[in-house]
C-alpha cells in the first residue's frame, strides 16, 4: 500500500516556490558585464564601448573619464527598453559620476548618478540644453572619499536609483523614484556630468553589469551571481 508523507504539502509548496523564483531569476537576462581588466575597452571583449565626448581610457584596469564635458561612453550593440544597470565608481575633482540608460545618441536620454558631494539625481537630457532634473536625493557618503555602488533601473516610465558605500548592504528601497516617459529605448552608457572640470578631474569606473529586466526585484535575484564580481573588484580600490 502506497504511504503517503504528512509533509508532502510543505515539499510540493517549497518546490512550487523554488520554480517560481527560479523562472523570475530567468526573465532576469544579463546583457554584458565589463570589468575592464583586458584594459582595452573597444576590443569587443566582452563588448565593444564608443566615447561620445570626452576622454575614455581602460588602460589602467578601470574604465576613467576625463577630458571635456559632458563625458559620454555608450555600448551601441545593444538597444534597450526596461534594463536595470549596476556600477562602482570613484571621482577625483568637481565631477560626478553617472549610468545612462535608454540614449539614442550620446546626449539624449536618460542618467541616474551621483554628486561629489553626494547628491543623487535622475535626470533627462533632450540634446544639448539643459539636463531636465527628475529627482533629486543627498545621502551621506560621497565617491570622492570612498568607492560607491549605483544601481539605475528603467522600467517602463519608472525609474529607480540607489547609492552605497562599497562594503555596505543595498538599500531596501531607492533614494529615489522618478517618473517619464519620453524615450522608451535606447543604449547603456557610463557618463561623467559636471558644470565644469579641469583637466585632473576623473571619473573612475570600475566594472558595470547591465540587465534587461521586467522589475527590480527580479533583478536583485539575479546580482546574487555577480557577488564575486564585486568581491574581485574591491581589490581595486584606491
Amino acid at each position: 500500500m502506497l504511504r503517503v508523507h504528512q509533509d508532502l504539502p510543505v515539499k510540493v509548496v517549497c518546490c512550487v516556490l523554488a520554480s517560481l523564483l527560479c523562472a523570475r531569476a530567468a526573465s532576469a537576462a544579463t546583457i554584458f558585464i565589463d570589468d575592464f581588466n583586458d584594459h582595452n575597452a573597444q576590443d569587443g571583449s566582452p563588448v565593444t564601448w564608443v566615447p561620445g565626448t570626452g576622454t575614455w581610457d581602460a588602460s589602467s584596469g578601470d574604465y576613467v573619464a576625463t577630458g571635456s564635458i559632458p563625458r559620454v561612453s555608450l555600448v551601441p550593440a545593444f538597444l534597450l527598453g526596461d534594463t536595470s544597470a549596476r556600477t562602482q565608481v570613484r571621482v577625483t575633482g568637481n565631477i560626478g559620476a553617472s549610468i545612462a540608460l535608454r540614449r539614442p545618441t550620446p546626449l539624449v536620454g536618460y542618467a541616474g548618478g551621483i554628486r561629489p558631494d553626494g547628491t543623487l539625481s535622475i535626470s533627462r537630457v533632450d540634446g544639448t540644453a539643459a539636463a531636465v532634473i527628475l529627482g533629486t536625493s543627498v545621502v551621506p557618503f560621497n565617491p570622492v572619499t570612498q568607492d560607491v555602488l549605483l544601481q539605475f533601473d528603467a522600467i517602463g516610465n519608472k525609474f529607480s536609483l540607489w547609492a552605497w558605500p562599497v562594503g555596505q548592504s543595498m538599500p531596501n528601497q531607492p533614494q529615489i523614484v522618478a517618473f517619464d516617459s519620453t524615450y522608451a529605448q535606447g543604449y547603456a552608457g557610463l557618463t561623467s556630468p559636471g558644470p565644469t572640470a579641469s583637466p585632473s578631474d576623473a571619473t573612475t569606473f570600475r566594472f558595470i553589469e547591465v540587465a534587461s529586466v521586467p522589475e527590480p526585484s527580479t533583478f536583485m535575484l539575479m546580482s546574487l551571481a555577480g557577488c564575486g564580481l564585486l568581491s574581485a573588484r574591491r581589490r581595486k580600490r584606491s
